[in-house]
Formats: structure tokens, sequence, C-alpha cells
């Protein structure tokens, strides 16, 4: 099992919520493709809005991979984008600020945003049972 954080602005990680989807970066599949039935991923939202609304920067919502292989689905008739199938987990929303000094995957404490420009990109189980404690998450 890997752990992941995908970097998706809040009101996508509702929608995904709702449809029981999570999405890469620019609705391409190499990074989906990366992902295994099991791995558990957490949702970091930089802004309630893609490209707008409010700074928020907080980790939204958590959930599992399920299913065997990215799909594809009609947004738009130009929006095509790849997906993976989750089952999302209850929980809390939760700051990233009171984290950043004990998360690994942040190596410059002080420029920390930087750290999660990659989009979606695998963490430790240790930085994610922080995540998933902080977001008081029900892991199983």
């Amino acid at each position: 099992m890997k752990y992941w954080i995908n970097c998706v602005a809040k009101n996508h990680v509702l929608a995904g919520v709702a449809g029981g989807f999570t999405q890469a970066p620019n609705g391409k599949a190499e990074a989906l493709k990366r992902l295994s039935s099991g791995d558990m991923m957490a949702f970091y939202s930089e802004g309630t809005l893609f490209r707008a609304g409010e700074r928020l920067q907080a980790f939204t919502a958590i959930g599992r991979v399920v299913g065997e292989a990215p799909y594809q689905t009609k947004v738009t008739a130009r929006f095509i984008p790849w997906r993976r199938r989750m089952e999302f987990l209850e929980c809390e929303e939760a700051p990233i600020l009171p984290l950043v000094p004990g998360l690994g995957f942040i190596t410059d404490k002080t420029d920390w945003g930087l750290s999660l420009k990659r989009g979606l990109f695998e963490i430790s189980a240790e930085d994610f049972g922080a995540i998933a404690a902080a977001m008081k998450a029900d892991l199983g």
C-alpha cells in the first residue's frame, strides 16, 4: 500500500467526493496509473475554488483508491479527463499549518507551499498517519 497527496481546489474535491472519484492535475492519466487499489490518498486544497475563491490551506478529504485502472469521462466536448474510483472516509478538514513542522515531505519549513506544487505525489506512511489523525479520519 502506498500513500498519496492530491492537491486539488476544494470545489473539485467536493465534486470527487460526490461522484466517488479523483482526478489528477489537468485530467492526465500518467499520475493515476501509479495508483493501486487499496492505496490511501489525502486531498490538500490551497483554496476553495479552482483559480479563484478564498485561500484555505487545508486537507479537505481522505479516501482509498478502489478499482484497478483509470477511466475517462466526458466533462465537455474538449475536456475528457482521466479519473480513478475512490471510496471516501468520514473526516474533518484540517489546516496544514500546525502539521508543517512534523511532515517529512515538506523539506523547507519556511517556504512549505513549494512542496505542494507537485500535484499528485507519494508520501510516507508516517506523514499520512499524521494527516489522517488531524482530520480525525477512521482508517479502519
